[in-house]
Order: C-alpha cells, then structure tokens, then sequence
C-alpha cells in the first residue's frame, strides 16, 4: 500500500523539484498529474511554486536588459597575468 501511495502522490521535495522543471520544460503527463495532486493538499508547496513562478519571471525580465560587456585585449592579459600568479602563491594540498 506504501508503494502505490509513493508512485501516485509527490513528496514536498518531489513536488518542489518537479515544479521547478515544470517552469523551465514541460513535464510527462503522469508527472504533471502527480504534481497537481500534490500541490491539491500542501499549501507549502503551492507557495513555492508561485514564488518560484514570480521570481524566474522577474529574472527573466531583468536578464533581458543586461548589455553586453566586452573587455580589451590590455585587460585581459592584465588579469590573466593576476590569475597565473595568484595560482602560483596558492600552497598545494601535499605541503
């Protein structure tokens, strides 16, 4: 009886992740399913998901208007240099 409960119904963490790929793929029709009946009963989740919904969107919107950064040439070889030293001063795990 526990296992036909486990393949019908979504524990929250089932039904946090499943809602979270809802938003970026559509789900099986049996997970879409399993994930409506949850959010049916558990108010936490249903919370999640609309919080989660309005947060993706306003991402969504704000990464539209990010411009393009592009860095010289003197730049980058600046920082590489800072990065190929800074490696070099780090102690190995074996010390």
């Amino acid at each position: 009886m526990e296992n036909l409960f486990h393949k019908l119904f979504f524990t929250c963490e089932e039904a946090t992740m499943k809602a979270e790929m809802n938003e970026q793929k559509a789900l099986s029709g049996l997970d879409q399913m399993r994930l409506w009946m949850h959010m049916q009963w558990c108010a936490l989740c249903t919370l999640f998901s609309k919080q989660n919904k309005k947060l993706n969107s306003i991402l969504s919107h704000n990464h539209q208007h990010l411009k393009e950064v592009k860095v010289d040439d003197k730049t980058k070889l600046k920082w590489k240099s800072a990065l190929e030293t800074a490696s070099t001063d780090v102690p190995s795990k074996n010390n």
